[in-house]
């Protein structure tokens, strides 16, 4: 395995560290999604990672061909995104604290947060995801790389479609006004 590969994977995995053990304080959900509906999450969250991640597709000629050449600029770049990615969901997920869920619920006494980064963006654990996904993709010029980030973006819109019903249905127009002056996934455009 390469020195690159190092950094990405260990940045990857102090974040897949900070998200367990910060999972601990959430509150008891008042709501929740279908068995089903996280079922199809999780299949689509496991294949992201699982393209995204280089060694598992050294056998698949298709897989693992490059897309374009890595440069030392395209590494460093990608890192960048990685850091900047990871960091920003983190900084996203402090703000969520307890009301916080890896499916698509409603807590106990469930708050509309819009302090720090959801002031920009309505989905920025998302964003930072896409953004880290897209660094990672990035560095590796390699196709699987892109199928990764073609998954994560099918699995964060299928997930964001539910997460706003749930949303609207518990906030009503308090969500509708927010929704309608911060934009999505990336501030002022979508």
């Amino acid at each position: 395995m390469r020195i690159p590969s190092i950094i990405i994977l260990s940045a990857w995995a102090a974040f897949w560290i900070y998200w367990l053990i910060s999972s601990l304080g959430a509150k008891p959900d008042a709501k929740t999604e279908s068995g089903v509906s996280r079922g199809v999450q999780l299949v689509l969250s496991a294949a992201t990672y699982a393209f995204l991640f280089p060694g598992l597709w050294r056998w698949s000629p298709l897989l693992s061909m490059r897309v374009y050449r890595e440069t030392r600029t395209l590494f460093f770049a990608g890192m960048a995104l990685v850091g900047l990615g990871l960091a920003f969901a983190v900084w996203a997920r402090v703000h969520l604290g307890a009301y916080w869920s890896g499916r698509v619920t409603i807590k106990e006494d469930h708050r509309l947060i819009r302090s720090g980064p959801y002031r920009w963006v309505r989905n920025p654990i998302y964003t930072g995801l896409a953004v880290a996904i897209i660094g990672t993709a990035l560095t590796q010029g390699r196709f699987h790389g892109a199928v990764a980030v073609v998954l994560f973006i099918g699995a964060t819109v299928y997930k964001i479609r539910k997460e706003e019903r749930f949303l609207l249905a518990q906030f009503g127009d308090e969500f509708r006004d927010y929704a309608r002056k911060v934009k999505s996934l990336v501030p002022f455009v979508l």
